[in-house]
């Protein structure tokens, strides 16, 4: 860094410095002084860094308290039926982590349920949880009733289908992991 000593400069009055009190209109000698030393910056870094991480730490803090006061989040969303009366869901295949909720939602006016398969040979606690996050095979999803939701705990494939539409192969998967 190249050095600063100190000079005589002169400087005409007209350009509004003075350096005598006397109003005349000469030039007068200003002495310059090699420029004052100032603080490192790594304070000032410091402190930023201080600021961004509570800052971040903040708002962390508050989109977390905000998802949790928004309730849990749907895993899945399935449409049933379409607008044009076809027999399916949609996506046919979903993926969710256990205990996840799924929301099933009847798009159109054709009545579908959900019901889920119970794999031959499955454990009754799996059997028992799949027949209770089950629609009732005799109810169907309705414009007064349009959603349904299930949840599965127990990791593995699972297969649902709609109980008047089988037949014409309106199933899905279900995916828990």
């Amino acid at each position: 860094m190249a050095s600063l000593t100190a000079a005589s400069v002169a400087v005409p009055s007209f350009c509004g410095l003075k350096a005598e009190t006397s109003s005349s209109r000469s030039s007068a000698p200003i002495a310059l002084v090699a420029p004052v030393q100032r603080p490192s910056l790594s304070i000032s870094a410091s402190l930023y860094e201080n600021v961004m991480k509570a800052s971040s730490t903040a708002l962390i803090a508050t989109t977390a308290a905000a998802l949790l006061a928004a309730g849990p989040a749907l895993a899945a969303k399935i449409e049933v039926g379409d607008e044009i009366g076809s027999f399916k869901f949609s996506p046919a295949t979903v993926t969710v982590a256990a205990g996840e909720p799924i929301e099933f939602t009847l798009v159109g006016e054709t009545g579908h349920n959900v019901v889920f398969d119970v794999p031959a040979g499955a454990p009754a606690a799996v059997a028992s949880e799949l027949k209770a996050n089950s629609m009732d095979e005799n109810d169907l999803l309705s414009e007064d009733e349009p959603t349904f939701t299930a949840k599965v705990s127990t990791p593995g494939t699972y297969t649902y289908y709609c109980t008047p539409h089988k037949s014409a192969n309106m199933v899905g998967t279900v995916i828990v992991k």
